[in-house]
């Protein structure tokens, strides 16, 4: 296994390799969090096994029991908050594209009653040819057939604008 990593939220993202694959080990690091966010990181994997495969959607490959870690597909350019941020020319085509992707993605998730509440740049990842991904479930929840979403919350992050 590859030892280069980001950190996160509640852990550390690691590179690895697995049947060849790059992938993502999001591992929860269980000593600075509370049972509440361990819980929530539960519930992200869970919902995670439950995505749809879509080319706009980042690829689940799988859960961790020790230490608690999800895999994912590997991201080579990592978040669009992060590329935007190092001021490189975007032209208007790429823009267009990207809000496609994300459209499609969105809609995916929408048709299979998923609703991710946290939508942003910092959650659309970039692969090696800039193609965007959503990702960061850990917000989300699953509507019934009627749009009823279960949730203890009705409300996101809050953002400075």
């Amino acid at each position: 296994m590859n030892l280069s990593f980001y950190f996160r939220a509640f852990g550390i993202v690691y590179k690895g390799k697995y049947n060849g694959e790059d992938i993502a080990i999001k591992e929860i690091n269980s000593e600075i969090i509370d049972e509440k966010q361990l819980n929530d990181f539960i519930k992200e994997a869970e919902l995670m096994k439950k995505l749809p495969k879509h080319p706009n959607i980042v690829k689940f490959i799988g859960i961790t029991s020790n230490p608690f870690s999800i895999v994912t597909e590997f991201m080579e350019k990592k978040d669009l908050w992060t590329y935007l941020e190092k001021g490189e020319r975007i032209t208007d085509k790429e823009k267009m594209k990207w809000m496609i992707q994300i459209s499609c993605g969105m809609s995916q998730l929408s048709e299979h009653h998923i609703i991710h509440r946290d939508l942003a740049a910092r959650n659309c990842l970039l692969d090696h040819e800039l193609n965007v991904k959503i990702s960061d479930f850990g917000l989300s929840r699953i509507a019934d057939t009627n749009n009823q979403v279960y949730s203890k919350s009705e409300i996101g992050p809050l953002v400075r604008i």
